[in-house]
């Protein structure tokens, strides 16, 4: 899973605002964070909290939008979609 600094000119500019819309809370954050784990496919909330932490603080309202997040991917990253 990738760690992403939002400075890093090299970042996916795509996932650098993904991660700005969560660390930044409000409407939209948890929509935000289960694109964030679809893409980095974590094994655990922790490493998911981890690599957002990287991206900057985690306030407990980001806490909140990661687990809400954590808790609809674990249950559907394993689906197939067809």
């Amino acid at each position: 899973m990738p760690t992403v600094d939002v400075a890093d000119p090299s970042a996916s500019l795509y996932e650098a605002r993904l991660g700005r819309a969560v660390l930044r809370g409000g409407p939209g954050a948890s929509v935000s964070a289960l694109r964030l784990l679809e893409l980095w496919e974590p094994r655990s909330l922790c490493t998911a909290l981890s690599a957002l932490a990287a991206m900057g603080q985690i306030s407990p309202a980001t806490f909140d939008s990661v687990a809400e997040a954590w808790e609809m991917y674990r249950h559907t990253r394993d689906l197939a979609w067809d």
